[in-house]
């Protein structure tokens, strides 16, 4: 049951990817003489489907491994962690 569900979001995805790349971000509209952009409501379902996915994920039991940070971080916050031999 939780697969199924999940394959559906994932295609749902799939769909709203194909719409903001065909379409862009923001949509013009059109009411009579005015004319004004708003948000893709793709946009807005693409943030609730990976909310839905991300649950669907730890009841199914799917984990990602988050990256390990990069060694160039680890070096900049020891430098912003040292004192200066000015002070």
């Amino acid at each position: 049951m939780h697969i199924e569900r999940y394959i559906s979001f994932l295609k749902a995805d799939a769909k709203c990817n194909t719409d903001i790349n065909k379409n862009g971000a923001m949509v013009w509209i059109e009411n009579g003489s005015q004319r004004f952009a708003k948000t893709n409501p793709a946009i807005t379902m693409k943030l609730e489907i990976a909310k839905k996915l991300e649950r669907l994920e730890h009841l199914i039991g799917i984990v990602s491994t988050p990256e390990p940070p990069s060694t160039e971080s680890k070096k900049t916050d020891n430098k912003k962690n040292e004192k200066s031999s000015l002070i």
